[in-house]
């Protein structure tokens, strides 16, 4: 492989459906910079390793990686691995860029450690667009405190996407993915990469567009290890806002506290969920009974309506009427799908415009 400014790395799995339409947003971006798609398949068992390999034919700079399937951190590092460029960028599979992915975030002079921008989710089957946008912000002398404050809560600091990486940094400080982790893995590398960074750039703007289908995917799937990954992801998030804090990231740290400890209850409800009633119920006690929650919430700044209704259950401390407003929620949401749909669209209409 040439060397390249940037590598653009895409962990592939059973992504047939999807795979052409990112592939072909990458190859169209604008910019003077030369740039390389790696494309890591992961042991996929459809059509879309030899999808990659069509690609690799036709395009000099798209190289594609075969491994067996060891997960989506094992196959970005073994990109990571890979890459011989200046810099670096993720980007899933199953999602797309427009044209201006590269540019709108690599458009000055100066070259900064941490390049980052926001991302939009699109609902597809009720077709909601989200823009998820942190506040526009620089720094040349590592005021991480001022990074944290840009990317706010809104899920930026979440994920790896949006984003370009000094390749020479992660690599002299050994910074991987977690192998061990299928929830919160961007978050862990990311809050180890920051804390190496000395400078960065944050723009107000979205390229990515992130698609949730709305299937029963590693998403939103049932996960049992969730409560361990969940704290893995705290204690990096904790130790980095506990470095770099002010009154404003006080507010930030409390949503994501919030939005993981509320994940922990959600995972509850999902269908491959086999815990018995009462193991259910303790799980919930322990969650609405945490201190550190309860003491966050009044910091939080979470005000959508399914937020209002965990922070009542937390406030009240009640495990059963909990776990029964939760269950008639996920009743609905299994057994009257156009109900829940209509209703989920409704909600998030209402918080959007509030």
């Amino acid at each position: 492989m040439k060397y390249y400014d940037i590598s653009i790395i895409v962990p592939v799995y059973n992504a047939e459906k999807y795979l052409d339409k990112c592939i072909k947003s990458l190859l169209l971006q604008r910019t003077k910079l030369s740039y390389c798609i790696i494309l890591v398949n992961d042991g996929s068992v459809d059509l879309s390793f030899k999808i990659c390999e069509k690609y690799s034919k036709e395009y000099t700079n798209v190289y594609v990686y075969d491994k067996s399937n060891g997960g989506t951190s094992t196959a970005k590092n073994l990109g990571i691995d890979k890459a011989n460029s200046k810099y670096i960028m993720f980007v899933d599979s199953d999602d797309y860029v427009d044209e201006l992915y590269i540019s709108c975030l690599f458009s000055d002079d100066y070259e900064y450690d941490l390049y980052s921008a926001g991302y939009s989710i699109l609902y597809e089957k009720n077709n909601i667009k989200i823009d998820n946008l942190p506040n526009s912000s620089e720094s040349q002398n590592g005021e991480i405190g001022k990074l944290l404050s840009a990317f706010k809560s809104e899920g930026i600091l979440n994920v790896d996407v949006g984003k370009i990486y000094l390749l020479k940094l992660i690599n002299q400080n050994s910074i991987r993915f977690p192998i061990d982790m299928t929830t919160g893995e961007d978050l862990v590398f990311n809050c180890k990469y920051i804390n190496q960074i000395s400078s960065f750039k944050v723009i107000d703007k979205s390229h990515y567009y992130y698609v949730r289908r709305d299937t029963e995917s590693l998403v939103n799937s049932y996960k049992p290890n969730l409560t361990d990954m969940i704290n893995k992801c705290l204690e990096s998030v904790i130790t980095l806002f506990e470095n770099n804090t002010n009154k404003e990231n006080l507010k930030y740290i409390s949503n994501i506290y919030f939005d993981y400890r509320f994940t922990e209850i959600i995972n509850l409800f999902r269908k491959e969920c086999d815990l018995r009633l009462k193991e259910k119920i303790k799980k919930i006690k322990k969650i609405l009974f945490d201190e550190k929650l309860r003491e966050y919430i009044k910091t939080s700044s979470r005000e959508d309506s399914f937020s209002k209704i965990f922070k009542w259950c937390i406030i009240h401390k009640n495990a059963i009427l909990s776990f029964c407003i939760f269950k008639v929620l996920f009743f609905i949401r299994y057994n009257f799908k156009s109900i829940y749909y209509w209703l989920r669209k409704k909600i998030m209409l209402n918080d959007k415009g509030k």
